[in-house]
């Protein structure tokens, strides 16, 4: 089959030809129909996550359809069935495992990651990890099901109430899922920061009260929109150090933020702040069953529109050119690859 493999060396991904895989008990393969490109792909082609292991196909955001099920193993999807995939393969035997969150496991191993993912025909994947998807569930936007949970989750950590208002930095894709999202758990008003002229334009497209993060009145134009309350749940979705000296600026007393995005080095936080507005700070990585199971709910139901935020689609031929695309291109906001 046709595979793009990453190599080492800086975005080094060439097309190959590579043995289909073949699932063992308690697995299934899956003929890939779309799979998105993510800011961690990105990360990987420039050596920023140490731990992946050359030569490896990429890709843990993707829909497909039911090639092969092992014989012998409780079938439960049928030939054909349009699915999505949940990437983690935690250990099942630290102490996040056993106390039943696996997504903050220790020893933590994601599909297209650690082992060989989706920018491919096919993808071997377990059946616990794969997730029906209706068949009126446009593949390219159920495609989307694995950031949509990631921001499921986020909001769910937030414990945002219908009537509060929000504050999300960054609409990059997590960031306009996580608006999206807390509109539809009942946020009253989402305010959206980010430095994009593109990505403020879409934000407001979708109905989001928009701020340039650029501006110097910036922070202002946020204490007048809240009348210098600040919102009750902040989300930093950004990973920007410029961003973190904002947080409890902009947080109600007794509010909450949310820490989302990956910061790569130590920042600093007005920790007296925190103190004198009694916030709860908190931290949101990756997802959890139910959050895949209510991201495929949202889309399906149409509280939630993935559309707007595909912005390319090209054929697994063109992995490169979509890296580079997702990479530096004004305009991009998930590049979807289509294998042939």
């Amino acid at each position: 089959m046709k595979a793009a493999v990453f190599k080492g060396g800086h975005y080094c991904v060439s097309m190959e030809e590579v043995p289909q895989p073949v699932p063992g008990p308690g697995e299934a393969l899956i003929r890939v129909e779309y799979a998105g490109i993510c800011g961690t792909d990105l990360t990987i082609c420039e050596g920023g996550l140490k731990r992946v292991r050359p030569p490896i196909i990429l890709g843990h955001e993707f829909s497909g359809r039911v090639e092969k099920v092992h014989e012998g193993s409780t079938p439960g999807f049928p030939e054909g069935a349009p699915v999505v995939v949940e990437p983690l393969l935690p250990c099942g035997e630290c102490y996040a495992c056993r106390s039943g969150f696996p997504n903050v496991c220790r020893r933590l191993r994601l599909i297209g990651i650690d082992v060989d993912g989706a920018f491919a025909a096919c993808v071997k994947v377990p059946l616990q990890k794969m997730y029906r998807v209706p068949d009126a569930l446009p593949l390219d936007q159920a495609a989307l099901v694995e950031p949509l949970a990631v921001a499921v989750h986020v909001v769910r950590r937030s414990k945002l109430k219908a009537g509060d208002s929000a504050i999300v930095f960054g609409s990059g894709p997590i960031g306009i899922l996580v608006a999206q999202v807390a509109r539809a758990a009942g946020a009253s008003r989402v305010i959206v920061l980010e430095v994009s002229e593109f990505r403020l334009a879409l934000a407001d497209k979708l109905g989001f009260t928009v701020v340039d993060a650029a501006d110097p009145a910036a922070v202002r134009t946020v204490d007048e929109l809240t009348h210098d309350e600040g919102g009750d749940v902040v989300f930093e979705v950004t990973g920007a150090i410029s961003v973190a000296s904002q947080l409890v600026r902009l947080t109600r007393i007794r509010g909450q933020i949310v820490i989302v995005g990956v910061f790569k080095e130590p920042v600093a936080i007005d920790m007296q702040g925190v103190i004198f507005k009694e916030l709860s700070v908190v931290g949101s990585r990756v997802y959890e069953a139910f959050d895949f199971h209510r991201a495929t709910d949202l889309l399906s139901q149409g509280r939630v529109d993935v559309r707007p935020l595909i912005s390319h689609v090209l054929p697994l031929n063109e992995t490169a050119r979509g890296l580079e695309i997702a990479r530096g291109a004004r305009e991009a906001m998930k590049v979807l690859l289509q294998p042939e």
